[in-house]
């Protein structure tokens, strides 16, 4: 599924974005990128693959009440065979390295209280960097979250990291405790 990421990130990057305002309000430029990137990972998936990916899906395992709406992943990848079954991304404009607010809090208060992939022990933040270096994006989530951040083994040419996380999980779910939470930025083709 990563690598299904990168590559659709790496087709986004060659000419796709041409078809996104990258001067929009950022949750409208947020949803552009998602939009055409999940479109991207749908094209690259093998046939044979057990999941697609699906922009915008809704999280009802953790809904507040009956009859309202769950929690909306930027993009998640849902399992055909058990449809509860979805690896998210959630994907965060950063137009500078240091800007991390809303990034931390979706971090902090979707994944790491269960509100995102509660019958997953992984997920992904994705940042769309639009100045400055990933490396600087890595020391300050490492900083913040006073926690190390790891390359990943298989990608270590990507700017990618991942961080181990203990949830808070509600009293009497059986959802995992254990998070792996997997950091890629990809560096925006603009000058600002």
């Amino acid at each position: 599924m990563i690598e299904l990421i990168w590559n659709g990130c790496d087709k986004l990057i060659h000419g796709l974005l041409a078809q996104c305002d990258l001067y929009e309000v950022d949750h409208d430029l947020e949803r552009g990128i998602t939009q055409e990137l999940e479109l991207e990972i749908n094209l690259l998936r093998p046939d044979y693959a057990p999941f697609m990916a699906q922009h915008e899906r809704y999280e009802h395992a953790t809904r507040s009440r009956r009859g309202s709406r769950g929690r909306q992943y930027d993009i998640a990848f849902v399992w055909v065979g058990d449809r509860r079954l979805t690896w998210p991304i959630e994907a965060k404009v950063l137009r500078t390295p240091g800007r991390l607010a809303d990034y931390l809090k979706s971090l902090r208060n979707r994944f790491l209280n269960c509100q995102y992939a509660p019958y997953s022990s992984q997920g992904a933040m994705l940042g769309f960097l639009f100045s400055g270096e990933p490396a600087a994006v890595f020391d300050a989530l490492q900083a913040k979250l006073r926690i190390a951040l790891r390359p990943h083994p298989s990608f270590l040419a990507r700017d990618h990291r991942t961080s181990d996380h203990t949830r808070r999980v509600p009293q009497g779910k059986p959802y995992p405790r254990v998070f792996l939470c997997h950091h890629l930025v990809l560096r925006m083709p603009i000058d600002n």
